[in-house]
């Protein structure tokens, strides 16, 4: 790859990555209280909690042992929220897991280029990983 389509996908990524944390930074909002309101968050943001807590998955409406979510991301959020509990990090759970998606949105900008460049060359690569970098569900979706 030339330095010049080297450069561009640099932009590309970084471009992601400013409208990413952009809209993160003005549209975070507080922490999912109520399963009611927030839905999928809560229970997302719930179970992470928990398990980084050593609580383990249990329903939050029944208190048994439970599999009605898939236990992915969940525990991602969990040691994610382990860490960011057992280290000098600020305690803030929410702002973690914002950043957390920031970054794998911006990851998934980098990936797109790879799998584009795989498919069709570098310049499909580019031009799908632009297209990806300021699609806007892509960017609107990924802080919650």
């Amino acid at each position: 790859m030339s330095t010049g389509a080297r450069r561009v996908l640099w932009l590309i990524v970084g471009l992601g990555f400013a409208l990413r944390a952009g809209w993160a930074l003005y549209a975070q909002g507080e922490a999912p209280v109520d399963w009611f309101y927030s839905g999928d968050q809560f229970s997302y943001y719930y179970y992470g909690n928990e398990i980084a807590h050593g609580r383990g998955y249990l329903s939050y409406i029944s208190g048994d042992a439970t599999s009605y979510y898939p236990i992915g991301y969940p525990a991602i959020l969990g040691l994610l929220f382990f860490v960011v509990l057992h280290t000098p990090i600020p305690d803030d759970l929410l702002a973690a897991s914002t950043l957390f998606h920031v970054l794998l949105g911006t990851a998934t900008v980098a990936l797109v280029f790879v799998a584009g460049r795989a498919v069709g060359g570098i310049r499909t690569g580019l031009v799908g990983s632009a297209l990806f970098a300021v699609w806007p569900n892509a960017i609107f979706l990924g802080p919650t």
